[in-house]
């Protein structure tokens, strides 16, 4: 709870984790409805973590969540689609799903002008979308946001699909056909059943 005493520890060397909690107050109370679209939470486990999620797919900051970790460093790296230019993008309904990116340039004239953002700027967001489209692939995993899926797990899916790939198929299409059919990514040294249909799920629905 709030002003507890608590141990952490640097978690490989990088990541601050929590180790214990020496008070526990229990004074922290968790909230069951989503402050942006006054929908029901629920509690997510995710690689061992519990996560609060809103129960609403089209709230509107699980998708600009969506879409800032789609244009993230870690996965498209799309330079000038901060989280604050997506929310003011997904709040004038120009982009709503990772698609609506690669159409942007259509709505440039409605772009520009809007809060901080000049013809400049836009111009050099169009720059990066066009360039995001050579992304790698394991990148692109990272960047669709499948949970638990990370930079180590999707560079071991990325390679897999590489090696399957036959002659005229992308590797997005294999990967999509394999999800589709259920395929069991846990034949991959450290994907466990548990990822696997995680994967699955994720991409079916």
């Amino acid at each position: 709870g709030y002003g507890d005493t608590i141990e952490v520890i640097k978690s490989n060397q990088i990541i601050p984790k929590i180790t214990a909690n020496q008070t526990k107050s229990n004074s922290c109370v968790i909230p069951d409805i989503c402050p942006s679209c006054g929908q029901p939470l629920h509690i997510s486990k995710e690689n061992d973590s519990e996560i609060l999620v809103c129960s609403n797919p089209n709230c509107h900051q699980r998708v600009v969540d969506k879409l800032t970790n789609f244009c993230g460093k870690t996965g498209m790296d799309i330079s000038g689609l901060s989280e604050k230019t997506i929310d003011k993008l997904v709040n004038a309904q120009i982009i709503s799903r990772f698609a609506d990116i690669y159409d942007i340039a259509k709505h440039e004239g409605e772009i520009i002008g809007m809060d901080g953002l000049g013809k400049s700027k836009v111009a050099k967001i169009i720059a990066a979308i066009e360039k995001s489209k050579s992304q790698s692939f394991d990148k692109f995993l990272v960047a669709i946001g499948i949970p638990g899926i990370g930079k180590t797990t999707a560079k071991l899916l990325s390679a897999h699909c590489e090696q399957s790939c036959n002659y005229g198929d992308s590797l997005i299409e294999l990967f999509l056909r394999n999800c589709i059919r259920d395929y069991d990514w846990s034949v991959l040294d450290g994907i466990g059943e548990d990822t696997s249909r995680a994967i699955n799920g994720y991409i079916q629905e």
